[in-house]
């Protein structure tokens, strides 16, 4: 290991174990440089009598150069997206807080969390899902054995992108299985008589 860090020529990159610096400098132009300086050494530092068949075949591959620029060259995430800082008042969820036996205890406690959402996050193309404030939780709606049924999915049990996701998606189910029904309206027999909406 030594002898690798000694014969590797200035101005090569370090790299991963699994391609080596020699792919790096075949890749970056120093396959003569360092193939002249493993013949001087004979070959024996690398511990590989086939050093220079080995430089060779690297430096003619440009598929691999190829690779090494990728893996030396840093990739720079950036959201391409507008957003802005949002505190959620009951905290926020993730896989681990989706299982029951690790739900935040006790559930009324407030736990403030500030993070960054999207600006058309609370916007739903569904009429049936809908952003619910007080709780922070996305709500599905929907009409079934002649009752309106609600179904919520809070933020901080799923997570901000996760809570909505999974709303959208439960709503796809209850269309698939053909649970989605319209709404059960009564008409009136006579003037003065109707049916109370608010009683059912």
């Amino acid at each position: 290991r030594r002898a690798l860090v000694a014969l590797r020529p200035l101005g090569c990159p370090v790299l991963p174990p699994r391609l080596g610096w020699p792919v790096a400098c075949a890749a970056l132009g120093h396959s003569r440089r360092l193939s002249a300086e493993a013949s001087a050494s004979g070959g024996a530092v690398l511990g590989d009598k086939n050093v220079d068949v080995a430089l060779a075949g690297v430096a003619d591959d440009s598929a691999m150069g190829e690779e090494v620029r990728q893996v030396a060259e840093p990739s720079v995430y950036r959201r391409n997206f507008q957003e802005h800082q949002r505190v959620f008042k009951w905290g926020i969820g993730n896989r681990f807080r989706m299982q029951p036996q690790n739900r935040y205890t006790p559930v009324h406690h407030a736990r403030p969390k500030e993070t960054m959402v999207r600006n058309d996050y609370f916007e739903s193309e569904n009429p049936n899902v809908v952003w619910e404030e007080l709780n922070e939780q996305w709500e599905v709606f929907w009409y079934e054995n002649h009752k309106l049924n609600a179904r919520p999915f809070p933020v901080k049990k799923f997570g901000v992108e996760l809570a909505k996701k999974e709303a959208n998606n439960f709503y796809n189910e209850l269309s698939a299985k053909g649970r989605l029904h319209q709404k059960t309206t009564v008409e009136s027999p006579q003037p003065g008589v109707f049916f109370d909406n608010r009683m059912q």
